[in-house]
Parts: structure tokens; C-alpha cells; sequence
């Protein structure tokens, strides 16, 4: 796959099981297992859910007197008891562990008694056999409970008319039946509909952006056929041989439907515009509906103003250093100066001092990118990512300073750059920046002889998908 496509298929569509997080190394059967503070698991279940039953769903009722739970220790087998290994520990490529230490889906600090679940994305699909899990919960200064174990559980089915769970967790319809309606029931299939779609232009490269409705959640491909500006078609380099071999490309898009809605987005790198300047589109559920072919031209995105709202998903744009704020689909969006919106999130910025002591801080990355790395700092430059900045502060000048998200509640792939002020102007290099860590896509900055004061660390996401991090600062 040549640079231009690389950078619209690979840039979109990523398996959170295929990337692990950064893990720590214990004994599963290790002394920790019997430390009065351990937290405890109360019930363990493992059923396949998803709309397929492609996903591996892991649910913990767990208690922990010192709220301070930040991961799962989980293992996996198949019907003969035989490690599956899924993991890649050492980070070369190649997976060869069965197990690691995972952050749950969403955070459980500071709750006491909770349920915490893990979603492992496509591990049941085409067949594969993963039959027991095994899960230990781990806290923040590494005590964890005692292992237990469960079998997967295929999960039920439901009839036409019968009541079901629209997220496919506790079940799902039989036959291609979609799970909708008040109350939700099961449904005769019906095909996907596109409710607007463009093709806009964009300073990191052009964009295909579709958005529809998909009552069944069963939407599964999105094939694009690519045209210059005579309309004829444009052959393109999809294996990366160096020979042009197809005008039309088939993506696969089966997730990315919830809740009887849909969005997906292709993204390009720049100088695609130059040779394909239209695009048509088609969507096709899993029981080959499909939606009618849609031609979309290359167009500039429509611009907004000054406290005009906008969509965060990109169908429009703010006008020039004016940003859409917070970001986050389903808030009230508006065009913020750019540099308002980068001093309000310096302003509102958690605060970590590791002169006093061990100093972490877990979040979610999400809303919109007001700091990029520079150039050279991550593969393949990713810009306009969720993204959150921290400011750590030193009362006093460190020997060394260390920056890492290589800790368990770190669950995608982040980038760490490390700035001395809040708006420093764009043509002035941050004072560190780093992408993956040796054998690792956690990030690792070390920064020496610094000076006492105030410095921001932006932790951005390496995927347009975003995720949870845990910063922690070490100062010597």
C-alpha cells in the first residue's frame, strides 16, 4: 500500500485488542495475593457479545477497600486448557503471551465496589476458539486479588418480537433481526440508509465522512470507488507493489454502528486530492442490503464563525485559529479563538507535583486537538487527535524529570510532548517530544536539569480513536 493510501485505511480502523497496553511484570500466585489492602472479586463472567458475537465481553463485580483498582490481570485459553497467546510483551510484532495486565473499559478508582468490564474487539470472529478466562484485579501499588476463572458463555438468542438488548451484550437476534424500538425488540432486517456524506478537503488530507442510520447495527462494508476530475476512474496502488491495480477499494466497517446509527470516517494523506478528486460510495449490510451509490465531490468543508456552532465529527469547519470546542459529539459546539480554548484547557489542567511523592494521573483522551506533535515525532505525523494536557509543577529544580504512560491504566497508543507554556508559538519545537517507548506504544519522555516552575504535557492519541491513559511523573 502506497503512503497516500496507507495513510486513509490503516489511519481509521484499529483493533483496541490487537494493541495492548503498556503492562507491569508480577506473580499471579505471588505473596501480593494475600496483603490485607488486596482488593476482591465477587463474580466473574465471559460471554461472547456484539452483533455477531465477534467480541469477547469480561465482566468483574469487584470490591476494594482503597478504591485504587487500575487494572485487570487477565489471561486466556482455548477448549484444551492451552494458553491463547493474543499479547505481544515485548512489543516485536509478534504475539507470544497469554497474558497481561489490561485497564478496564472505563475507570473504577475511587469506587469501592463496582463492576468492571474489559471488551476484547473481533477475538471470537472467524471461528476462533477462546473458551476460558482468567482474571485477577490489580491496584494501584500492585496488590491484587486471588485469580478466578470463567468459561465463555456463547450468549442467547432471541426470536422476531421478542424483547432483546440493543447492545448485544446479554443477547442477540437471530437470522440478521436487528434490536430496536421502545421497547426494544427483535425486528425484521431492514437495509442501512446514508443521512449525509462528503468528501472535504482538510490540511492533513482530504476526508470521506458518512453518516446514517442502521436500526439493525449490522452495517459491514463500505466500498469507494475513486475518479479524477474528467470522471474516469483512478487506478490506485491498494497492495503496496508499486503497480496501480484498482480503481475501487472495499473497507470493512462492521462496529461501527450503535445504537441503530452509524458514522465512518476515511482519512487521506495529503496529495491525495491531487489525483482523485471524486469519490462514490456504497454501504452494504450484513445481509448484502445495500445502500444506493453516492457521488461525492472534493469540496471545501462550510465554514463557522465566532460562537457558531459546529460538528465535531467534521462536516463543517471554523474559520482560521478558531477552534470547535469541547470537541465532544453530543455537546453544545462552538467556534472558540484557538488560543482562548488552549489557555481555558491550561487553566482547567490537572495538576501533578511529583516532588511530593508518587503523582499519576488517569483520563480519558477525547474532544478536540488544540496541540499537535512536531513533525517527525510520531509515525506517519497524526494531527488533529484527542488529545489532554497536564501541567506538572516543580518547586524546586530536578536532576531528572520522567514522563511515561507505560503504566496499566493505560489502554492506546499515546504521544507525550512537553511544552514550557501555554499558547509558545507553533514555530518553537516543544522542550521533549516522544511516541512509543522501546518495545511499546506507551510514550516515555526524561527530561534533565530542569528548572523549578510550571510545564504542560500534552498526551495525545496516536488513533483517531481515542481511550484512556495514566500519566506518571517522577522527579529526582
Amino acid at each position: 500500500m502506497n503512503r497516500i493510501m496507507r495513510g486513509v485505511w490503516m489511519a481509521v480502523f484499529i483493533n483496541a485488542a490487537g494493541c495492548a497496553p503498556a503492562t507491569r511484570d508480577f506473580d499471579p500466585n505471588g505473596p501480593l495475593a494475600t496483603a490485607p489492602e488486596a482488593p476482591s472479586i465477587k463474580a466473574l463472567k465471559a460471554r461472547a457479545a456484539g452483533r455477531w458475537a465477534q467480541h469477547l465481553r469480561v465482566s468483574v463485580e469487584g470490591q476494594d477497600a482503597n478504591g485504587d483498582v487500575t487494572g485487570l490481570w487477565v489471561k486466556l485459553s482455548d477448549e484444551r486448557g492451552r494458553p491463547w497467546l493474543l499479547f505481544d510483551e515485548d512489543r516485536d510484532g509478534r504475539p507470544e503471551s497469554a497474558e497481561t495486565v489490561l485497564p478496564p473499559d472505563a475507570p473504577v478508582e475511587g469506587v469501592k465496589a463496582f463492576t468492571a468490564s474489559l471488551t476484547f474487539e473481533s477475538l471470537l470472529a472467524d471461528g476462533q476458539k477462546v473458551a476460558q478466562v482468567e482474571v485477577a484485579l490489580v491496584d494501584r501499588e500492585g496488590a491484587r486479588s486471588a485469580v478466578a476463572s470463567a468459561t465463555v458463555e456463547p450468549g442467547s438468542f432471541r426470536a422476531l418480537g421478542e424483547a432483546c438488548d440493543p447492545t448485544y451484550v446479554e443477547d442477540r437476534c437471530t437470522d440478521g433481526m436487528g434490536c430496536w424500538g421502545t421497547p426494544a425488540t427483535c425486528r425484521e432486517p431492514s437495509p442501512p440508509t446514508v443521512d449525509r456524506a462528503a468528501y472535504l478537503r482538510n490540511v492533513f488530507g482530504p476526508r470521506v465522512l458518512v453518516e446514517g442510520r442502521d436500526p439493525d447495527d449490522d452495517v459491514a462494508f463500505m466500498k469507494v470507488a475513486f475518479f479524477n476530475l474528467a470522471g474516469q476512474p483512478v487506478r490506485l496502488d491498494l497492495n503496496n507493489d508499486g503497480v496501480p491495480d484498482s480503481a475501487e477499494h472495499e473497507v470493512d466497517v462492521r462496529g461501527r454502528s450503535a445504537g441503530g446509527r452509524f458514522f465512518v470516517e476515511l482519512q487521506s494523506a495529503p496529495g491525495f486530492e491531487a489525483t482523485v478528486v471524486q469519490v462514490v460510495v456504497t454501504l452494504r449490510d450484513s445481509g448484502g442490503r445495500t445502500t444506493p451509490p453516492k457521488t461525492l465531490q472534493l469540496a471545501h468543508p462550510p465554514q463557522r464563525g465566532r460562537g457558531q456552532s459546529c460538528d465535531p465529527r467534521g462536516f463543517d469547519a471554523c474559520i482560521t485559529d478558531y477552534s470547535c470546542t469541547p470537541g465532544v459529539e453530543g455537546a453544545s459546539n462552538v467556534c472558540v479563538s484557538s488560543v482562548t480554548a488552549r489557555t481555558q484547557a491550561c487553566q482547567a489542567a490537572p495538576v501533578l507535583e511529583p516532588q511530593k511523592g508518587p503523582a499519576t494521573l488517569r483520563a480519558a483522551l477525547k474532544g478536540t486537538s488544540l496541540w499537535d506533535p512536531p513533525a517527525g515525532c510520531a509515525a506517519n505525523d497524526p494531527r488533529g487527535r484527542a488529545e489532554v494536557v497536564v501541567k506538572v509543577v516543580l518547586a524546586a529544580p530536578a536532576t531528572k524529570l520522567t514522563l511515561t504512560t507505560a503504566r496499566p491504566g493505560t489502554g492506546t497508543d499515546t504521544i507525550l510532548s512537553v511544552l514550557s507554556a501555554c499558547n509558545e508559538p507553533a514555530r518553537l519545537a516543544p522542550l521533549a517530544c516522544n511516541d512509543d517507548g522501546p518495545k511499546t506504544s506507551a510514550s516515555t519522555v526524561v527530561l534533565t536539569n530542569v528548572a523549578a516552575g510550571e510545564y504542560l504535557v500534552v498526551v495525545d492519541s496516536w488513533a483517531q480513536t481515542s481511550g484512556y491513559f495514566e500519566l506518571e511523573a517522577r522527579a529526582e
